[in-house]
């Protein structure tokens, strides 16, 4: 075991990442929206904490992963070797317009330009252009449909627990990315913890989350829950083109948007169990413990293929 890159790991996707989200939402959470598309200037102190958190967590994990956070020498021979590698400071720039801005528009607009952006190109993948097409649209409707489904669950009553399924969602995305692509599984950890930091605050501050819909996204910290759940949709589908041996498309299918089934099946059972607490937990709890197993016994009988 290399003590050292799992240090690494722990300290700058794990934890700093945890901490840094539970602090943006704590931040973000202070904001009133006096209107569609316009963020009360009373209190543009809690914008720039909530930003600065979410731009350190982002560079400072990502420097601190290649080794040259203390090392500033090093700073200026950073590059990205391929196109996904720019997410370290893309993703803070586009949360912070998202943020700022306030404009379901725009986050609709970056997220299809992110999608053509993401994936690699060049003649080397001429003969993959229809298939990432495709990719490309799948990871723009499950993030939308993902973000809109779990975010209507948060606002039931008692649903405030809801958004630990986009953590756990994470947590299954990268358990499949890291056997064909470690530096983007990396990532996509970085995302789940980052993402449980947010739900952790919620779950520990039940406040009402506003609407049930995509103006959801107006409010400050549920940009930032859609930021990664976007991670988690163009992670896993732009993972497929880096591996030689891809998952099958029904997996890729389910993975990608377990976050809405989660959702079809909490409103299943409130309709007709009753809606308990515990009873939606453990329908969501099992559901991702069938995926988790589903994933284990595919990449065990699968291991020399990959």
């Amino acid at each position: 075991m290399n003590l050292e890159f799992e240090g690494k790991l722990l300290l700058f996707r794990v934890l700093l990442p945890l901490v840094l989200g539970a602090t943006a939402t704590w931040a973000l959470r202070q904001l009133e929206f006096s209107s569609l598309g316009a963020v009360a200037s009373r209190k543009p102190k809690w914008i720039l904490v909530g930003c600065l958190s979410v731009w350190m967590g982002f560079l400072i994990s990502d420097f601190g992963s290649r080794a040259i956070l203390l090392d500033r020498s090093q700073w200026p021979s950073w590059e990205a070797r391929e196109p996904w590698m720019h997410w370290a400071w893309v993703g803070p720039l586009i949360f912070s317009l998202w943020v700022v801005l306030g404009f379901a528009w725009l986050a609709t607009l970056s997220l299809l330009v992110l999608g053509w952006w993401m994936f690699p190109g060049g003649p080397g993948y001429a003969d993959q252009a229809s298939t990432f097409l495709g990719l490309r649209a799948l990871a723009f409707l499950a993030t939308i449909l993902n973000f809109a489904s779990v975010w209507q669950r948060q606002t039931t009553k008692g649903g405030g627990w809801f958004g630990w399924v986009h953590a756990m969602h994470l947590g299954c995305v990268s358990l499949v990315v890291l056997q064909s692509y470690a530096s983007l599984g990396e990532w996509l950890i970085f995302s789940g913890a980052m993402m449980a930091g947010t739900a952790l605050y919620r779950t520990f501050r039940a406040e009402s989350l506003g609407p049930g819909s995509l103006y959801g996204i107006l409010k400050a910290d549920g940009a930032l829950t859609l930021l990664l759940v976007c991670a988690a949709a163009y992670g896993l589908c732009v993972s497929r083109a880096y591996s030689w041996n891809p998952i099958p498309r029904w997996l890729l299918l389910l993975l990608v948007g377990m976050p809405t089934l989660s959702a079809l099946i909490d409103v299943a059972v409130c309709r007709y169990l009753g809606g308990g607490f515990w009873v939606r937990l453990l329908a969501v709890m099992g559901l991702f413990g069938a995926m988790l197993g589903t994933i284990y016994v595919f990449i065990v009988e699968a291991e020399p293929a990959w």
